[in-house]
């Protein structure tokens, strides 16, 4: 059955010239349909061969307001979909327009598309474009590259009207009073993509419990060239908070692989290994959300690579939203 995304397809006036939209002017892809409505115009294009499509998504542009590509992930991915193996930002330059990329998985019902977000930042505006496709590798091919290119700015956004008074820094007004302790669940994930094919994710999450003690549980998953595996690992141990320094010993350690067309699984020895991290809490305000922020000379077999936020070099950070799903656990 054809998705959401296609079928829109039945009612769409075909494009074959230039054309404009929130304050873009810009050159649709050959052959494609749109679909247009305040916030957004949507260009498809069919592959009757293949029985692909390409869908690209391109939002009106807006003044800038301050932390605008973390603003334009929540506002027009986060919230709007269920985001799967979201990749690490990727920074370019399009036509002298600074461009943040991300690739991730949207899933809608029981189906899921691959996807590719840009956050555009030409001179004086911020504008958004979304890339969804049926497969990866479909994906791979769509032309969002001469249509980045194509875009010009012809009616810059108006500028927000200057307070009449004094106002807060935004970041202070939108933080919270006070930093959440570190008891509590703490998750975050990250997945690599090459042109458009997943290389493979991982996710982990600790839970500290305030009688001292502490699960960790990560998942690993193949990627599409190896999507049927993943592997686990689940520690327990105690955990000890003296000042800013945060000391986890573990107790008990096991790792699961599994191989879902084969629906086998086998145990697998891991390490158990003590670490001192410094802690903090760090208020994200772009996210609106609180960040445990453990940092350590030296990378750690629990925790994989450090994470990739410049401003903090050496070091892993959690969120408490509680958003990763796991397949196979923790239990």
């Amino acid at each position: 059955m054809r998705s959401w995304l296609v079928m829109t397809m039945l009612l769409l006036s075909s494009v074959a010239h230039a054309d404009e939209f929130g304050g873009w002017k810009f050159t649709p892809p050959e052959g494609a349909t749109k679909q247009e409505d305040k916030s957004a115009i949507k260009l498809t294009t069919i592959d009757d061969e293949s029985k692909t499509f390409c869908q690209i998504w391109l939002y009106a542009a807006r003044a800038p307001r301050g932390d605008d590509v973390n603003k334009e992930w929540r506002d027009l991915v986060e919230r709007a979909f269920t985001v799967r193996d979201a990749s690490k930002a990727v920074n370019a330059t399009v036509n002298r327009m600074p461009v943040t990329g991300r690739t991730m998985t949207i899933a809608n019902g029981d189906n899921t598309y691959p996807a590719a977000f840009y956050v555009l930042q030409p001179q004086g505006a911020v504008s958004s474009v979304m890339l969804l496709s049926t497969s990866a590798a479909s994906l791979a091919k769509c032309p969002i590259r001469p249509f980045l290119e194509s875009l010009a700015l012809v009616k810059p956004p108006a500028a927000p009207a200057a307070p009449s008074a004094p106002a807060a820094r935004p970041a202070e007004s939108a933080q919270p009073a006070g930093a959440p302790p570190i008891a509590g669940t703490w998750q975050n994930g990250s997945s690599n993509y090459i042109n458009g094919v997943s290389t493979g994710s991982v996710s982990s999450q600790y839970v500290f419990k305030p009688d001292g003690t502490y699960q960790f549980f990560r998942e690993n998953w193949g990627g599409s060239s190896n999507s049927t595996w993943f592997f686990t690992v689940l520690e327990t141990g105690t955990w000890k908070l003296a000042g800013d320094q945060l000391t986890l010993t573990p107790k008990k350690g096991t790792g699961t692989e599994y191989n879902t067309l084969e629906k086998t699984r086998r145990s697998v020895k891991v390490p158990l290994e003590s670490a001192t991290y410094s802690a903090k809490m760090v208020y994200f305000s772009g996210l609106q959300e609180w960040n445990l922020v453990l940092t350590i000379a030296k990378q750690t077999a629990r925790d994989g690579s450090y994470a990739s936020n410049p401003s903090y070099p050496s070091s892993y950070l959690f969120n408490n939203r509680n958003n990763v799903k796991f397949k196979y656990g923790p239990k």
